[in-house]
């Protein structure tokens, strides 16, 4: 009696079965990388064998002697062919782990990648293993055809409408259930304001105060923790484009400049210069680049989702007496540390910063280990030198910015709709980027009282499209990120120009320049109290062309151009010595029409002075300032101070 076998049949359900599929699926890829390695070490072993018996078979049939000695020259290479193979194959088990170690700071950003982009992967897996388990199981022609057009469909649709579909989901997502901002009703005052651009500063001191064989990285804005004050600091590195010096070179000075400074000097008479002994830099190669020291400096958990910036902000620890006695600024990288949060749509935050100091590591340690100290997200406001200063990415905040164009509805974004949304706005050159790196006084407008004065990254939201209104401003904590505000300025009624428009209109109000070789760089804001009220006013400075490809900016005369942002005719222009920042104020009450009822401060002089018994003129002058005032009275050569809220007088 015949019986008929059939193949044993998966128990369970249609999960059962897949899941056994899958695992045959990776076991199937499994083999084939071992068999890839492996083959030439088996096969290699069986081949002088194979040898021998050809030679054997050669010589049973009578052939040639000639014949077999150039068989026998054949076999021999392709057997040391096989032999080297074997070897590569085994050393590359052996070795493979220990080279994956050690290049691990090239394999990161696809490690990140598919960290980031797991679900996206996992489902575009598992469309394509559903694809392949369905066209196999079709049997006529014409239904594989249907089929394979069907998945070219989906392909050819994943590939223009994925990323746009996952983006939009991610972005709504994390705005509903992971950003957490407050809303303020009044503008914070900005304070420390930059005279010179940043693309100015670097200008200067790329092209005018450096060598061939040096560059200079980009320059940041941080606060110095010896006087207080605010500086332009930059790293001079061996040039990009000499590889003889960025192979071998280090970063041997950092060029600082206070960020009022009318003049950029660079050089040591003017201590705007020093020297430093940096192993670690943007432009150098291998294991001497700060992101590679940065990344092998992470541990095994921080690897699959920390990302460190490929940038060093050079941030003065304190001064310390050197080997003679004299105090010299203790200089540090530091470099900032992106971290992905969220399995379904990750998303960009702040995780802290690498503090890489001086001191040279060993060339063991520098391969293997990398260099610096990881100061994590909550110990960067106990620690005195970062506190306050701009070490968040850039890429944090603009993330940010795109999840607040769902702030009015859901569908905000969607084409064809766009009612209520709000985005970066577009500016007509290239010298001007967001966020803003200001100082604000958020403590002053904070009804918590638990916000700090610091740097923010400033990003006006202007609505859909090429309109110029602001619609939306928002702050995010320059530090640590914590710390998210808006302002919502529908609700004010005020209708105020966006930074979008401020080029054109520096454009058409100076129509003496020459503006295929002169550009308005970097608006930027400031925030200012103007005969009793708020208001923000745009800046704009005028450089001219370094180079016919309209790249780079060549340093000239200091002129700044403010523009106020709920009228736009109301502006002023500051060239020279005048656009220092101590007449910015009065510059405001000059262009500012005083609103309706409003009284300026009483004029008091203080009466505790005592004023010496000689015969004396007093001609006193009122300047307005938006923190404190001065009320001041010079009788020959002595000076008499005294606070006062809301009056300066100088004579």
């Amino acid at each position: 009696m015949e019986t008929d076998i059939k193949p044993k049949k998966l128990s369970g359900n249609r999960f059962v079965r897949f899941g056994h599929s899958l695992w045959k699926f990776f076991v199937f890829i499994a083999k084939t990388f071992l068999w890839i390695v492996a083959w030439p070490y088996m096969f290699a072993g069986k081949h002088r064998t194979r040898l021998d018996q050809s030679i054997e078979r050669l010589k049973t049939e009578r052939y040639s002697e000639e014949h077999i000695r150039v068989h026998r020259f054949w076999m021999n290479i392709k057997y040391r062919f096989l032999k080297i193979f074997r070897w590569l194959a085994v050393w590359a088990v052996i070795w493979w782990p220990i080279l994956l170690f050690f290049e691990r700071a090239y394999l990161h950003p696809i490690v990140l990648f598919v960290s980031i982009k797991t679900p996206v992967i996992l489902l575009l897996a598992l469309v394509g293993f559903l694809f392949v388990r369905k066209f196999n199981r079709v049997k006529k022609t014409s239904n594989k055809i249907i089929t394979a057009a069907v998945a070219i469909t989906i392909g050819v649709g994943t590939f223009y409408l994925g990323e746009w579909t996952y983006d939009y989901c991610a972005y709504a997502y994390n705005f509903h259930t992971r950003i957490k901002a407050q809303e303020i009703s009044v503008l914070p005052e900005t304070d420390y304001e930059k005279v010179h651009a940043r693309v100015t500063v670097h200008g200067v001191a790329e092209r005018d105060r450096t060598e061939d064989t040096q560059d200079v990285t980009l320059a940041h804005y941080v606060r110095d923790i010896d006087d207080g004050e605010h500086y332009w600091t930059m790293g001079v590195e061996p040039s990009k484009t000499k590889w003889v010096q960025y192979l071998f070179g280090n970063v041997s000075q950092v060029f600082f400049t206070k960020g009022n400074s009318l003049s950029l000097r660079f050089d040591k008479e003017s201590k705007e210069v020093t020297d430093v002994d940096f192993q670690f830099g943007e432009y150098l190669l291998f294991s001497n680049n700060i992101e590679q020291a940065a990344i092998k400096k992470l541990n095994a958990l921080q690897y699959w989702r920390y990302e460190p910036a490929d940038y060093a902000i050079y941030i003065n620890r304190g001064s310390k007496p050197d080997e003679n006695g004299e105090m010299k600024k203790d200089w540090v990288q530091v470099i900032p540390v992106t971290k992905w949060v969220g399995v379904l749509f990750p998303m960009p935050e702040p995780a802290g910063v690498i503090v890489i100091d001086q001191n040279h590591v060993s060339y063991v340690e520098k391969i293997f280990l990398g260099a610096g100290d990881f100061v994590s997200r909550a110990e960067v406001r106990d620690t005195d030198y970062l506190q306050g200063q701009l070490l968040i990415p850039e890429s944090y905040s603009v993330y940010m910015a795109n999840c607040f164009r769902f702030y009015h509805s859901l569908f905000a974004p969607m084409p064809g709709n766009h009612e209520g949304d709000i985005r970066i706005p577009n500016i007509p050159n290239n010298f001007t980027s967001f966020p803003f790196k200001e100082y604000f006084r958020m403590s002053k407008v904070d009804s918590t009282g638990n916000a700090y004065d610091g740097f923010y990254h400033y990003i006006p939201l202007s609505p859909f499209g090429d309109k110029n209104l602001l619609s939306l401003s928002l702050f995010v904590a320059g530090d640590d990120g914590r710390d998210v505000y808006y302002i919502d300025h529908k609700k004010t009624g005020t209708k105020m120009d966006g930074p979008s428009s401020i080029p054109s209109r520096v454009v058409d109000g100076n129509s003496n320049y020459d503006w295929s070789k002169a550009v308005p760089t970097e608006v930027s804001p400031v925030v200012k109290t103007v005969h009793g009220e708020r208001h923000l006013i745009w800046k704009s400075a005028i450089q001219t062309y370094g180079d016919d490809e309209r790249t780079q900016i060549t340093f000239g005369k200091t002129e700044l151009f403010f523009l106020v942002a709920k009228d736009l005719s109301a502006s002023i222009r500051l060239e020279g010595r005048d656009a220092s920042t101590a007449n910015w104020q009065s510059g405001f009450e000059s262009i500012i029409d005083p609103p309706d009822g409003w009284k300026p401060p009483v004029e008091l002089i203080d009466s505790e002075i005592e004023i010496p018994e000689q015969e004396i003129i007093v001609k006193p002058t009122i300047s307005q300032d938006s923190t404190s005032q001065v009320n001041t009275v010079k009788i020959d050569s002595v000076l008499y101070e005294k606070e006062k809220d809301t009056l300066s007088i100088n004579q």
